[in-house]
């Protein structure tokens, strides 16, 4: 095409080669010069020089000067041999336009830049429109050193007409076409508009040429038939706006502009949705991670149109990056539904919901569930490690290949190596864990958490192997080394703390998480595993105290889980001191409207059994009931939810069926974390019923049921408190005592500890030690009812009346409170000879009245507790029992213990009876 554009302009042009691209100059404001011009160049390109003469004639008539008709006939006249006539006109141009492109090229054709056969060859060829041949030509000519300057414009015009000489020819041109010579410029803007790319670079040349006196006519007539050429856009109206202002009439031009406003109104958008636009501001904001905004944007889109697929997908994607997700899968799942680009976004949040939840609360289908949404995400290493951590309590072979292929997917997954390396330790394969560790590199080790954080979890799998192996000692060892490693590990320092207190160790336990609360006393999981500490310890307002500290948006779905159930507790505790108070009514208010601002929380398992427990605990039994109810709702309950049922059911009095649960879960698969509750939850069991015989008066029935859980656990301060409570009973209070000041040395913030040693120590007689309690008692805890109403007791004890009256009276109006104090002086009233196994029964014989003691104590053939054997020598009064109130019950019944060490419920045994 660009060829034929060529040859239309080159041909009426040039003779021999020269002017190939000049067309007739308009007058500046006429026009029928234009239409004249038109017309010759038309004649002359389709070789009808007669009338093209015509043309030339006309023109010269009304202009005996005029450039382009001396160029057009001058140029006539040499192609029919009248060489002195084109000379003539040659002339005539020099004297009137001495500096006008039509001289210079009319002087060319007559040869006047160079000669030769070969020129002239060249020039015909070039007249003819052989534009090849006349390269060709040309070349020979000029030999190796190209065209000399005289003729560089006549030869690169010509080479622009050949197929392949374009961009040489460009080239050509651009070199000569610098400062004053404007016939090689406008040379140059006529070959660049004959092609596309290039045709907006030359019309803006043109459109400069056209200003000037040399070039005005041809250059405005290359620049309008180059706009007619141009495959014009919207964007290029106001090339053809500036041609108009120069030449308003040309009805070409005028239609082409038309054209492109038409083009422009039927391509004109319609009006954008509102919609559309917060969209796009949403998924700009969502891709530069604006969440706010783009939350906001989705929002309200989703306001106007609540089906719409963007909005859904884009407000989820926001909510997948936020973690929440929960409302990521709400808002995806539809999304998918509607468009299935959103499918993954929708996979992805089913599958961190998944991982989320059986975390949170492992169901009894958790395991199926992961398995099911690691499939949606096989290349996602979590998957595996939330697949392992289900396994690692019932299977610990496939726990241990789903962390190796979490290693697979990602060589320095911190929670595969840390499972994997716990796992191994449990299995007694603590040196696997150990060269696992060294098989790591450095940037493994580092994506793990760093080598001082492996080398902790290796000692804490150590331990554990330990552990299992029944070595406390070399437990504790490898856990305190591993706190030399790493000593602002608050997980660290729990494990640790938590093995003291087991061993009997409070004061050590507390000293470990006092120095973690020295070196971190503001980080979430800091503060977090100080509240687990503090709950273990039934100390919720500090447990709440701290969660508090945690701001809400830091705190994770088990953080927040915690702080709920730990408010709740603060509540019941407020709702058990105004029961104690008979204020039963503003007890039941205040747990109503606990339950109420919890709201949709209350669903969540360990919230409503701390809060049914509450009820139960102010006898509100329905109610304590219906909650705990929604434990267990569906076809099957999971473990956690089954234990809290359990726990619920032991507050509200319901020993029939704690014990029916106690026996399904014996042999049912438990984590760890779940054998633990398991063992705590029977042991408050068997403890309620050697309290429910004990207060029977079947002391040696109360006995036999305790001893095993003795023998279990001697350093358990609340068997301990048991047993005191039968020694008190049986009217043994220096005994009792002794057993009081050992529970203290393990739990020495016992306040109930303190209030009974104190009766203990009263009941002996002993004012000062008494007292001595008493003052320990109502410094920690100066406004407890229970702490008060036992110094009054004391006191009337000790005659003092008027005393004892302002006790008792500030009791009725105290608020329950409590913390801990350490106080480790009292002996240790020892309970290992329970360790052996043996039958014997201090309490044998003491279920009716007029028995004596003495000799249940010292019949056996065993000894009794190095501590207490003074106080056992000493006679045990007669009347000690009636003397204290003791109420003797009915006659004997053996406690029914069955095959799992569980006893039967007393209550319902006694009812039997």
């Amino acid at each position: 095409m660009e060829f034929a554009m060529f040859r239309k302009t080159l041909t009426p042009l040039c003779l021999v080669g020269l002017c190939v691209l000049t067309v007739p100059a308009f007058a500046q404001n006429a026009s029928s010069t234009q239409q004249l011009v038109s017309q010759g160049n038309y004649w002359q390109d389709q070789g009808r020089e007669d009338l093209a003469a015509d043309a030339w004639r006309k023109l010269l008539a009304t202009d005996p000067n005029q450039a382009d008709a001396l160029l057009g006939l001058g140029l006539i006249d040499l192609n029919q041999g009248r060489r002195a006539e084109a000379q003539k006109r040659l002339q005539q141009l020099q004297a009137r336009h001495p500096s006008s492109a039509q001289t210079t090229r009319l002087r060319m054709a007559l040869g006047g830049g160079g000669g030769g056969n070969q020129l002239q060859t060249a020039r015909r060829a070039a007249a003819a429109g052989r534009y090849v041949e006349a390269v060709r030509a040309y070349d020979e000519a000029f030999g190796a050193g190209g065209p000399p300057n005289d003729l560089a414009l006549e030869y690169y015009q010509v080479l622009a007409g050949t197929p392949e000489g374009w961009t040489r020819a460009r080239d050509g041109l651009r070199r000569i076409a610098t400062g004053n010579n404007n016939p090689a410029k406008l040379a140059l803007a006529q070959v660049l508009t004959y092609r596309e790319p290039t045709r907006r670079e030359g019309i803006a040349q043109l459109r400069a040429l056209s200003q000037a006196n040399d070039t005005a006519g041809p250059a405005r007539a290359a620049w309008r038939q180059a706009l007619l050429w141009l495959n014009a856009t919207n964007a290029d109206a106001p090339l053809y706006q500036a041609f108009l202002e120069v030449v308003p009439n040309d009805r070409e031009v005028a239609a082409k502009q038309a054209q492109l406003r038409e083009q422009a109104i039927a391509n004109r958008p319609a009006p954008q949705d509102p919609n559309q636009r917060l969209l796009g501001e949403g998924f700009r904001a969502l891709d530069s991670n604006n969440l706010p905004q783009a939350e906001a944007r989705f929002a309200q889109v989703l306001r106007a149109r609540p089906r719409d697929a963007e909005a859904l997908g884009g407000l989820g994607s926001v909510r997948l990056r936020q973690e929440r997700f929960g409302e990521a899968n709400e808002l995806l799942r539809p999304a998918a539904a509607i468009n299935g680009k959103w499918r993954s976004a929708a996979d992805a949040a089913r599958y961190w919901l998944t991982l989320q939840e059986v975390r949170r609360q492992p169901s009894g289908d958790a395991i199926t569930r992961v398995q099911q949404v690691i499939a949606l995400q096989p290349k996602e290493p979590a998957g595996y490690v939330a697949l392992a951590d289900l396994q690692s309590g019932s299977d610990p072979v496939a726990a241990e290949r789903s962390y190796r292929k979490a290693l697979e997917l990602e060589a320095g997954n911190a929670g595969a190596l840390q499972g994997l390396v716990g796992l191994l330790g449990r299995l007694g394969r603590a040196d696997e864990a150990a060269a696992l560790f060294d098989r790591l590199t450095p940037a493994q080790q580092e994506s793990a958490g760093g080598q001082s954080v492996l080398r902790a979890n290796l000692a804490r799998a150590r331990a554990q192997q330990a552990l299992a192996e029944g070595s406390i000692e070399m437990a504790q060892i490898e856990l305190e080394d591993a706190l030399l490693v790493q000593p602002r590990d608050p997980w660290l320092r729990l494990e640790l703390a938590r093995l003291y207190k087991r061993a009997g160790r409070p004061d050590q336990a507390n000293g470990v998480i006092e120095g973690l609360r020295a070196l971190d006393d503001s980080s979430a999981t800091s503060l977090y595993a100080q509240a687990l500490f503090a709950q273990e310890n039934s100390d919720w307002p500090r447990a709440y105290a701290l969660l508090e500290r945690i701001p809400t948006a830091s705190r994770d779905s088990e953080m927040t889980a915690l702080h709920d159930t730990a408010w709740v507790q603060v509540q019941a505790a407020q709702a058990r001191s105004l029961m104690q108070r008979q204020r039963s009514g503003e007890a039941q208010l205040l747990l109503a409207r606990a339950e109420a601002a919890l709201g949709d929380r209350v669903k969540n398992p360990s919230i409503v059994a701390a809060l049914a427990g509450a009820y139960a605990d102010i006898g509100s039994q329905q109610r304590a009931l219906v909650l705990a109810q929604r434990l267990i709702e569906g076809g099957s309950p999971s473990v956690d939810n089954r234990l809290e049922y359990a726990s619920v059911l032991l507050r509200a009095g319901r020993d029939g069926e704690v014990a029916a649960i106690l026996r399904q879960l014996a042999d049912v698969p438990l984590s760890a974390s779940q054998q633990t509750r398991l063992n705590d939850l029977r042991s408050g069991y068997v403890l309620r019923q050697v309290d429910a015989l004990r207060e029977l008066g079947n002391l040696e029935g109360a006995y036999a049921v305790l001893a095993p859980a003795l023998a279990e656990r001697p350093q358990d301060p609340r068997n301990i408190a048991a047993l005191a409570r039968l020694y008190a009973a049986a009217g043994d209070n220096g005994q009792a005592l002794a057993l009081y000041q050992q529970q203290l040395q393990l739990a020495p913030g016992d306040l109930d500890a303190m209030v009974a040693a104190a009766g203990s120590a009263a009941a002996m007689r002993d004012m000062d030690l008494a007292e001595q309690y008493l003052e320990r008692a109502l410094k920690q805890a100066p406004e407890s009812p229970d702490v008060l109403a036992a110094a009054g007791r004391v006191y009337r004890a000790a005659g003092k009346n008027r005393r004892a009256e302002s006790y008792f009276r500030a009791s009725l109006a105290a608020a329950a409170k409590g913390s801990g104090q350490l106080d480790n002086g009292y002996p240790q009233a020892s309970t290992a000879m329970l360790a052996s196994g043996g039958s014997f029964n201090p309490f044998a014989g003491l279920n009716r009245g007029g028995g004596t003691r003495t000799a249940a104590l010292r019949d056996g053939g065993l000894p009794l507790p190095a501590a207490t054997a003074r106080l056992a020598a000493e006679p045990l009064p007669m009347d000690a029992g009636p003397s204290m109130g003791l109420s003797l019950g009915p006659a004997s019944v053996t406690p029914v213990i069955d095959a799992d060490g569980l006893p039967e419920p007393v209550r319902a045994t006694a009812a039997a009876s």
